[in-house]
């Protein structure tokens, strides 16, 4: 019971991080094959810790607004205007947080730094999406284990191209911002 609780609390906060946290996933197969955890309730834990995290960092971020420098604000601002105003492009906001393989921490912050846009939606697109995911992930990991394909598949999300990734998407939210979006 304990182990599933502690398991919680670092998907908890693994996920609160908006840069440079490991993946959720890998940190699931992690504690499915070094622990031997049952893979359903550690996989409802996951979606559930993650997605509050998430839905806690937006607001966080959310918050946070009046601390940026203006101009940043009001791009965001417009860029969300702009958003909203698109049913389509919601509905691609949807999907997006529903599959990418982007990571979510840097969409959610985007997300957080737009306040015309529902939070709400994209952490139930977020936690159904991951729901699959996860699944797949830590059952695969079993299946993956002992072959040198598993390996280099851990060895690259510790790899230099992937902290490269990490902090391109750090500067495409910012860049987002620094943008000179058009009020609609």
């Amino acid at each position: 019971m304990w182990a599933y609780v502690l398991s919680f609390l670092v998907i908890f906060a693994e996920n609160l991080m908006p840069a440079f946290g490991p993946p959720t996933w890998l940190v699931l197969v992690y504690l499915t094959l070094t622990f031997g955890l049952e893979p359903v309730p550690l996989i409802v834990l996951a979606v559930i810790g993650a997605s509050i995290a998430h839905w806690l960092m937006a607001h966080g971020f959310r918050r946070f607004r009046s601390k940026l420098p203006t101009a940043y604000v009001t791009n965001m601002t417009n860029l969300g205007a702009k958003l909203q105003r698109r049913g389509k492009t919601m509905w691609g906001m949807f999907a997006l947080f529903l599959w990418s393989p982007l990571s979510s921490s840097q969409l959610f912050v985007a997300a957080g730094l737009m306040p015309q846009i529902q939070i709400l939606p994209l952490v139930g697109a977020f936690a159904l999406g991951r729901c699959f995911t996860y699944t797949t992930y830590v059952y695969g990991a079993d299946a993956l284990s002992h072959t040198d394909i598993g390996q280099s598949i851990v060895a690259e999300m510790t790899s230099p191209g992937m902290i490269l990734m990490q902090t391109a998407l750090i500067v495409g939210v910012i860049a987002l911002g620094m943008i000179r979006w058009k009020p609609e």
